[in-house]
């Protein structure tokens, strides 16, 4: 694989569909044996997708089946209670099918298919620079990465906003000034990732101050797709929702700054030793090898881009917002891989660093854990089964706002707020990535003063002698194969007093 390679188009096309086959073929192995929660063994059951995607899901399924954007059927507690606009537009064509068993494999193949894309482009771009196949060793290393599967599989945005940003820091630092066609790709790109999540435009902003620094004329192919992207983002959230700052930034952000910096350099940090190191070593050699502008403006981007992840107190899913800063370490690494694997001892380098990415493995991280049976998904089981007789469970608290919610259907109250205008100004004893607003008692003022019926969630932190009569549902979150019971006799709620937090969910019937 040496600079000849780029001349053998069979050859090079080989090696693109060897590394679209392992992403495509790795991503489908964790969709079907992987879960998503690092504390799943604690009780929690990201199983089936990450809790957090069905929030986008319920806002599609709602427009679509009830002519309404919004977390609720009927448009109560009206408000923009996610991070990625796009993607809800995403599920709402898959709700078009009209089975909800069918939104999450069907953003999954979405999610696979569209990433995989990204990654056959930046692999053009990385070859078109290095004028070497062995460029795309760091690619390859991305393709091989559990974590990136994980994140394609999640039925988040993530990997696609990842992998989309990463392409256009890659372009706009890596090429010489910008041609009319590299224009419209940047500028088409920069509004692509603007819309797909809330927060984009702050990656596009790093970035521009980047390549100003720099001296780079290339902030050209990104400012125009960002302005645009922006406004028509403050346009459409007042239209549909009467304000300008989605509802979820108010209620993750609501601690102050040193409130938050810790748990996001702890964050970080496990994110690095989850694998994210390999990228980073690998880029900030490739960056070695570039000129001084463009070192800088690799430098400001990819240290930016992982200051904002600690500014926002890091995140529950770990790497989630750090895939962009892996992607353009990955594409910077090719500068470093096209010389140094002119070398036969470069290739140990590799076996290095392609053994670092399977950390979790090595950890026994529980997302990764292929070999152990996968539970059902206790949370999509409940939420099944309070559809069969929804009228009963009236109102709903709960605080995990998306598979209960959007299989259950009819209205929820979100105790954290990030689907409550008003719970979300509601700061929470302590700061908890995501998860630091919100308050018990109001969300079930709101829920009394809405509904004759309602009723509310918990993780057997509540459970008494006197309110066990009251429990409508629940369900074993580690061993939920033995699906939702109804009701508690004696013997089932002196082992659910008796258990860890977390281990069982139940929803009460509220008085």
């Amino acid at each position: 694989m040496d600079e000849k390679g780029i001349h053998e188009p069979k050859k090079s096309y080989l090696f693109l569909i060897t590394l679209l086959g392992v992403l495509t073929i790795g991503s489908f192995f964790h969709f079907s044996f992987g879960t998503y929660s690092y504390t799943a063994s604690e009780g929690d059951p990201h199983v089936i997708g990450a809790d957090d995607s069905y929030i986008a899901y319920r806002y599609g399924w709602n427009l679509v089946h009830f002519g309404t954007l919004s977390w609720n059927e009927s448009s109560f507690r009206l408000t923009e209670g996610f991070t990625n606009p796009l993607w809800v537009y995403v599920s709402a064509a898959w709700s078009l099918l009209g089975n909800k068993d069918w939104v999450y494999p069907g953003i999954v193949f979405t999610s696979v298919m569209i990433t995989a894309a990204f990654i056959a482009a930046i692999s053009l771009f990385v070859i078109k620079n290095t004028k070497s196949l062995t460029g795309l060793v760091g690619i390859f290393i991305l393709c091989v990465s559990p974590i990136v599967w994980l994140h394609t599989t999640s039925g988040l945005e993530s990997s696609v906003f990842g992998v989309g940003i990463g392409i256009l820091a890659y372009l706009t630092i890596s090429a010489d000034q910008a041609k009319k066609s590299d224009l419209w790709l940047g500028n088409i790109l920069s509004l692509f990732v603007v819309l797909l999540r809330s927060d984009g435009f702050g990656y596009i902003i790093v970035l521009l101050i980047s390549l100003l620094l720099s001296r780079s004329k290339n902030w050209r192919m990104i400012a125009t797709g960002g302005a645009v992207g922006f406004i028509v983002l403050l346009i459409w959230r007042e239209l549909n929702f009467g304000q300008l700052v989605p509802n979820t930034e108010i209620a993750k952000l609501n601690f102050g700054l040193a409130a938050r910096i810790i748990p996001g350099i702890v964050l970080f940090t496990q994110s690095m030793l989850n694998g994210g190191i390999v990228f980073l070593i690998a880029g900030l050699f490739g960056i070695l090898s570039m000129s001084k502008p463009r070192r800088l403006a690799s430098l400001v981007t990819i240290g930016g881009w992982s200051a904002y992840y600690i500014y926002i107190g890091g995140d529950l899913f770990i790497e989630r917002h750090l895939i962009g800063v892996m992607v353009l370490c990955a594409a910077l690494s090719g500068y470093f891989f096209t010389h140094i694997l002119q070398n036969k001892r470069g290739w140990i380098l590799v076996a290095f660093l392609l053994t670092g990415i399977f950390v979790p493995f090595y950890i026994r991280d529980p997302r990764f854990l292929y070999l152990q049976p996968r539970p059902q998904d206790s949370w999509i089981l409940i939420g099944k089964e309070m559809a069969l007789q929804r009228d009963e469970y009236g109102t709903v608290v709960i605080f995990p706002a998306g598979k209960i919610p959007f299989f259950a259907g009819g209205n929820f109250v979100d105790e954290l707020g990030l689907n409550d205008p008003e719970l979300a100004l509601v700061q929470r004893p302590r700061f908890v990535p995501g998860h630091s607003a919100g308050n018990h008692e109001l969300a079930l003022e709101i829920a009394k003063q809405s509904s004759s019926s309602y009723s509310y969630f918990d993780f057997n932190l509540d459970l008494t002698l006197s309110n066990a009569q009251d429990v409508l549902l629940w369900a074993n979150n580690l061993s939920p194969d033995g699906g939702v019971h109804h009701g508690l006799t004696p013997a089932q709620r002196e082992l659910i007093m008796n258990a860890e937090p977390f281990t069982y969910t139940l929803i009460f019937r509220g008085k």
